[in-house]
């Protein structure tokens, strides 16, 4: 996409893998070489299971970049089973944290790095 005075918006995306954007600048009559690297996706599939209530006030709380805006926290309350499927970056590692607040013994928070291979589906099963 021209963007004037021999500026271009170059957009590089294949299936699987995640869309780059480059701003190029082309000499008058010129030509130019770019590497384009593309990174491949991941799917990382967060199963959450409560498989231990003690009280109508238990609950947990996922973070992440994955999760929320911003990093915020999935509210994930009074839950039964949830599940959901994100869209990251492949092989590189994410971190999973997460708050579980029983009834009358406060908060725990913990966090666990999790790899995610490649055009792949990692599963993270959390059961509280």
């Amino acid at each position: 996409r021209y963007t004037g005075a021999g500026h271009f918006e170059l957009i590089a995306s294949k299936e699987g893998y995640s869309k780059q954007n480059y701003d190029v600048s082309v000499p008058n009559r010129g030509a130019i070489t770019r590497d384009i690297v593309l990174g491949p996706f991941a799917w990382l599939k967060l199963h959450v299971k409560a498989v231990n209530h003690y009280g109508s006030n238990d609950d947990i709380k996922i973070q992440g970049l994955y999760a929320g805006e911003g990093g915020g926290f999935d509210a994930i309350n009074k839950i039964g089973e949830y599940s959901k499927l994100y869209l990251k970056a492949g092989n590189d590692s994410t971190t999973i944290y997460w708050i579980i607040r029983i009834s009358g013994s406060g908060e725990t928070r913990y966090s666990k790095k999790v790899y995610l291979p490649a055009l792949d589906t990692t599963e993270f099963k959390l059961f509280f």
